[in-house]
């Protein structure tokens, strides 16, 4: 069954006050009868991890502790026939010891997805569409979310021409990035999309962190609009 680019998901909640010390701070990891409860209410049967403390990716230990407490929590639902994923962000490149933080974790929780958010994979410096293809194995849902370079503020071209290179304009020249509408930005979704496809994705999700002026009816027009316009008007 082909993909759908809207489809239900849950995400992980902020720290419980049931979790013991210690516990990874995601409330289904230590209440699993209330992660099946909300997924069986809102009809899914998916839940991701929307990112990790930062204080657990710290170090390689801290990131093994993590990943083998959470792994606890897709084994405790893998009965229940509900995915537990992991939403990366462009931190997760981050390598220790050679090794990215995401296969590290990917290698202690092995019951553990992913959802692979391109946007947030170009900006960690890798391809997309090689990225999905090396996660293929365990990739069941997929962020589409487009990377553009913006023009550089006033402010920022005034700081070059006050001083080129200092500190104020090389906060604006490297805060050019951009969350964009899906065919605003950079990436090749011509690509994205049916290697997303092709690596079982079940749902592709249309995502746009900032909006940057526009409403948030008017981002996922476009977005939409630019889908179709590719070919992918099947897909909704």
């Amino acid at each position: 069954m082909s993909p759908s680019l809207i489809g239900p998901a849950v995400g992980s909640g902020s720290s419980s006050p049931r979790c013991r010390p210690g516990a990874t701070p995601y409330p289904f990891a230590v209440d699993v009868e209330r992660a099946i409860a909300d997924c069986r209410r809102l009809g899914t049967d998916m839940l991701r991890i929307g990112m990790a403390p930062m204080s657990e990716l710290r170090t390689e230990d801290t990131v093994v502790d993590y990943a083998k407490r959470t792994e606890k929590a897709p084994q405790s639902l893998a009965g229940e026939d509900i995915t537990l994923c992991y939403d990366n962000h462009h931190v997760e490149f981050a390598k220790i010891n050679g090794t990215f933080i995401l296969d590290i974790l990917a290698e202690e929780a092995q019951s553990m997805g992913r959802e692979i958010d391109v946007h947030w994979v170009q900006r960690g410096g890798l391809d997309p569409v090689r990225t999905l293809q090396k996660y293929a194995d365990r990739t069941a849902m997929v962020h589409l979310k487009d990377y553009r370079i913006g023009a550089l503020s006033e402010d920022g071209v005034e700081a070059y021409d006050a001083n080129p290179w200092n500190e104020t304009f090389m906060a604006h020249f490297l805060g050019v990035v951009q969350f964009a509408e899906l065919g605003e930005g950079n990436l090749d979704f011509a690509s994205i999309v049916p290697t997303a496809m092709d690596a079982g994705a079940k749902y592709l999700l249309v995502e746009q962190d900032r909006l940057y002026g526009r409403t948030v009816f008017e981002a996922p027009a476009t977005s939409h609009r630019n889908l179709v316009a590719l070919g992918f008007k099947d897909l909704f």
